[in-house]
């Protein structure tokens, strides 16, 4: 009844406080170790995530760099064989280093004429049944020709055209069009022949004709010659990139921004052997895009609910528990000891009287001690902290009194990270031991800074006296932190210099002392010299692992240079101590006594006091000094071909200094090769090209506009004696290490000239003394054949008829060979007229329907003739149409018909095109349709009659109104003959018909 009433009384509130404050203390508690445990999983999550997005980013540049090596092995070597292929990949170890890659490869490029040349030198090189797939006619082929590793599911992939899957050819266009590396989208691979399919995708990398110049995408397309690439398993490749660790999270990657089951390319969710089975949202998941070679990927990291337990602690359901027990036990405690207040406060009155003094100065030491000093009463609560011990700790006096060692204002944790018991606290120790605990160190989250304090603690228990338990225990703590962050950065900094040396597994990294014995020998050393550290390490001298007498000779250089003996060891650190480094090509001598050629770089490692050592970094240089051999054999054999060319071959400098000369210009102009080197090549032109070529090569160089460069044409060169002959010249740019120069070819032509002009006088002589007996021939028997001299016989009118065709047919072969005597004697008058095409053409058409009736040919336009106007002779136009017409239907079967179409094309021409059903034209004789007298059946037995003159004739005749003839054919299909002229008024320029330009038109225009 009594202690209801003291409950009820005024003095029974402070009871209740405590409780009320224990209480919420302890929710207040809970809820901070809830929110810190939330704050430290999401920091994690976030760091776990980054970690990943940086893993994939890097591994995708690292594959680039692997792709750009292979490029570089085409660039160096021109042409690079299977075997070479092979043994580049090899050294790559791909599996070992790169895992989840599924090979690395190489595509080429064909165009469809070299088809069967390709398809027959893979077959003959030991592939018998080898094919490019999928078949069918394509304007461009790349198919896979190495593909390493060469096994099991690669097989699938060779011949494989790439370029004809939309996909893949997005990506590799863009890799072309913008001179980079590129991946494609999400593809089915063709190896993916056996087990559970993957999504993969694929990486690309140009590779071009040396010497070619690639600065805009026209350049690049006209010198591409393959890409190499790697194809890509998405799983594999995740699971080489994140190994065998499970950070409990799971990651989604799909091929776009936006997200689909389409897109999705890779779920780590649906690869667990137990798959979560909860159907609780993650509490944590973060998105982001990247952009991957021009592909975009959108990477998901989601938690799973193994990454919240392990932030799950004991503390969790312990510190609610001790919080209620402690506060009831408080509350119980002041219930039983209020009673008695006034007689404890008069005793404690009396007790502060007799110690205020003593107390006063240590108050003062404590307040202003540097170190941290908590007192614990005997019941290990805190009674009091000194500032020093708030600061460190960042704690308010406040927030502190009253709490244990055990309690949850603070987080403890030893050095190895395990967390604190509070039973284990050293005040705790010391309270119970009654003996001093000394250097015990510990971490102390520090809430206000965020970050973990870590102190070293002594904790010395205080008595009232000799044979009484301890009364309370003074905390006295240093703060280390600073200490221990040096320490741990010198820790992290060995740790990262340990993981370089392991990980440069391609460089040997040697470290000596200043004797030259070896004390660091990396996995990169083990791997190139066979030996293992531990048995050369501390053992044997560096000078060990060269040839002897490579070091013998070094050491005999430098002493005639140094003037002082060199020998040894000291052979290979000299230069390296007087210059601070030394870079030179050495050879090693393996443990199997094999050679290896290396590239050697050495620093001395110094400290304070001086030289304290020696560290060496070797590269292993075989495939590069084998490149070298390559070039050098490759630079001989050219060389070869131009010492023993029959043209001349001179190159200049942008200033048009003459730099090299081959024995034939040498033989073509009269000079010495002395008298030529270094001179300007004007001194082989006669003026006034002399005079003006400096300033002509100077208006190339400044406006590109060209007079002889790229153009190939006929001059005169002027000989060493001062005679002049005619020549023909083609000058090239060609750009060696940024700086242009120019390559000339001269071929004398003096000897076909003079051939020419007999040939051409022949010609007219024949022509004109054939002309006028022919004409009195063809007239006689055109009268006999007509009927002037009556009725002949059947028999003598077959014959009369035969005889009068012929004679026709020698009379139109003397026309042609007059007409093309006067082109290319000049004496053709061309008259030029603005004038409409539409006319024109159908008078063309008018002029050769009656011979297309005579076969049962019919000719049609296939759509309306634009309206434009042409600057043409019409006369010379008309015989270059009805020239074409006549072909057409000379080679038509009977019944068929022949397409005449006009269209305008995006580069103000227009375009005449005959099409004809005939047997199309062979692909040998495809070369030479254009020149003079060429048939393709050229038998005596020949079906189809003419003169073999017509196409030469029509080809020069366009080339002086400024226009172009050429055909297009297909064996067995027919074949299309067109005309390009230039509109004579570009603004009349029609739309372009994109729908029906032929491709071979738009790749040309392009």
């Amino acid at each position: 009844m009594r202690a209801g009433r003291f409950l009820l009384s005024p003095r029974g509130i402070s009871a209740w406080i405590t409780l009320a404050a224990g209480l919420l203390m302890t929710i207040l508690l809970t809820r901070w170790l809830y929110e810190n445990r939330q704050e430290n999983a999401a920091a994690r999550f976030g760091l776990i995530a980054a970690d990943v997005i940086n893993r994939i980013e890097k591994r995708l540049n690292d594959h680039e760099q692997i792709l750009l090596g292979g490029a570089g092995l085409f660039d160096a070597t021109g042409t690079v064989s299977r075997q070479q292929w092979h043994a580049y990949v090899s050294r790559l170890r791909l599996e070992y280093h790169y895992p989840g890659i599924q090979g690395v490869g190489y595509s080429q490029v064909i165009a469809p004429a070299d088809l069967p040349r390709h398809i027959e030198e893979i077959r003959s090189s030991g592939f018998p049944d080898y094919q490019i797939r999928p078949q069918g006619e394509r304007t461009l082929y790349t198919a896979i020709i190495y593909l390493e590793p060469f096994a099991g599911r690669n097989l699938a992939a060779f011949g494989f055209d790439m370029y004809s899957e939309r996909t893949r050819r997005d990506a590799m266009q863009r890799a072309v069009n913008g001179g980079m590396t590129s991946i494609s989208g999400k593809v089915a691979l063709v190896q993916e022949t056996y087990d559970r399919k993957q999504a993969g995708f694929l990486m690309y990398v140009p590779v071009y004709q040396p010497y070619q110049p690639l600065t805009t995408p026209v350049e690049r397309w006209q010198a591409l010659r393959g890409f190499v690439y790697s194809p890509y398993r998405i799983d594999d490749l995740m699971r080489g990139i994140l190994g065998d660790h499970d950070p409990f999270v799971d990651i989604t990657i799909h091929d776009a921004e936006t997200l689909s089951d389409e897109s999705l390319m890779y779920d780590s969710a649906s690869l667990r052997e137990t798959p979560q089975t909860t159907s609780l949202e993650p509490r944590f998941r973060e998105s982001k895009t990247i952009r991957a070679f021009g592909q975009g990927w959108t990477i998901s990291i989601a938690n799973r609910p193994e990454f919240l337990a392990k932030f799950e602690s004991p503390l969790d359901v312990l510190i609610p528990v001790l919080g209620t027990g402690a506060s009831l036990f408080l509350f119980a405690l002041l219930v039983s000891t209020l009673g008695r207040r006034e007689s404890a406060m008069a005793l404690a009155a009396n007790m502060s009287a007799r110690r205020a003094e003593s107390e006063e100065r240590f108050h003062q030491l404590f307040l202003h001690l540097g170190q941290g000093v908590v007192i614990h009463e005997a019941d290990g609560r805190i009674s009091d902290a000194n500032p020093a011990a708030q600061r460190i700790l960042g704690l308010d006096l406040d927030q502190m009194r009253g709490a244990t060692s055990s309690d949850l204002h603070w987080h403890t944790v030893r050095e190895d990270g395990t967390p604190f018991d509070g039973q284990e606290h050293p005040a705790t120790q010391a309270l119970h031991q009654g003996v001093p605990v000394t250097d015990v160190v510990m971490g102390v989250w520090h809430v206000l800074e965020g970050n973990w304090r870590w102190i070293r603690v002594d904790a010395y228990p205080r008595f009232s006296g000799s044979d009484q338990p301890a009364q309370q225990v003074y905390a006295v703590f240093t703060d280390i932190t600073a200490q221990r962050l040096a320490d741990e950065e010198v820790r992290s900094a060995r740790k990262r210099l340990s993981d370089v040396l392991s990980a440069a597994s391609d460089i040997a990294i040697i470290a000596t002392d200043t004797s030259g014995l070896i004390t660091i020998f990396n996995t990169g050393a083990e791997r190139m010299l066979g030996y293992s550290s531990g048995d050369i390490a501390g053992r044997h001298t560096l000078e060990q692992l060269h040839l002897p007498d490579e070091l013998l000779a070094r050491s005999q250089e430098l002493t005639a240079e140094l003037g002082r003996p060199v020998s040894g060891f000291q052979a290979l650190v000299e230069k390296a101590l007087q210059q601070g480094s030394e870079t030179r090509e050495w050879t090693y001598v393996r443990q199997d006594g094999s050679q290896l050629p290396v590239s050697l770089l050495i620093n001395p490692i110094r400290d304070r006091q001086g030289v304290t050592g020696f560290l060496g970094v070797a590269q292993d240089i075989t495939l590069r000094r084998q490149a070298e051999q390559a070039l050098r054999e490759q630079a001989s054999h050219t060389q070869a071909i131009l010492d023993h060319i029959m043209d001349g071959i001179i190159t200049i400098n942008a200033s048009g200094l003459i730099q090299t000369v081959n024995p034939s210009a040498i033989r073509v102009f009269g000079y010495t090769e002395q008298e030529m080197l270094g001179r300007n090549v004007n001194m082989l032109m006669p003026n006034p090209h002399r005079d003006a070529h400096d300033q002509y090569l100077r208006n190339f160089q400044q406006t590109r506009q060209a007079r002889i460069i790229g153009i190939g044409r006929e001059v005169e060169g002027r000989r060493k004696d001062g005679s002049r002959f005619p020549m023909e010249l083609a000058v090239s740019e060609v750009y060696r290490q940024g700086a242009p120069f120019y390559v000339g070819m001269v071929r004398d032509i003096t000897e076909r000239k003079r051939i020419d002009r007999m040939k051409s006088e022949f010609v007219s002589t024949v022509s004109h003394e054939l002309r006028t007996p022919l004409t009195a021939i063809s007239g006689a028997l055109g009268l006999i054949f007509g009927g002037a001299i009556g009725k002949l016989p059947d028999k003598a009118a077959e014959l009369i008829s035969i005889a009068y065709k012929n004679s026709q047919r020698l009379s139109s072969l003397i026309n042609d060979l007059l007409d093309m005597e006067k082109l290319v004697a000049g004496k053709m008058s061309i008259q030029l007229q603005e004038q409409p095409l539409q006319p024109l053409i159908r008078d063309a058409l008018e002029m050769n329907r009656a011979y297309g009736s005579e076969r049962n040919i019919q000719l049609q336009l296939t759509r309306d003739i634009p309206p434009v106007n042409v600057a043409v002779d019409s006369q010379r136009l008309m015989q270059i149409l009805s020239n074409l017409l006549s072909n057409a239907i000379k080679f038509s079967p009977a019944g068929a018909t022949i397409d005449i179409d006009v269209t305008t094309t995006p580069h103000s021409q227009v375009r005449i095109s005959v099409t004809d059903r005939g047997p199309g034209i062979p692909a040998a004789f495809r070369e030479r349709i254009f020149q003079k007298f060429a048939q393709a059946d050229s038998s005596d037995t020949r079906q189809k009659g003419g003169t073999g003159l017509g196409l030469a004739i029509s080809r020069e005749l366009a080339e002086r109104m400024q226009g172009e003839i050429g055909f297009e054919s297909e064996e067995g299909h027919g074949s299309c003959f067109y005309l390009d002229l230039p509109l004579s008024s570009p603004d009349q320029t029609v739309q372009h018909d994109k729908q029906n330009e032929h491709p071979t038109h738009r790749a040309n225009s392009a």
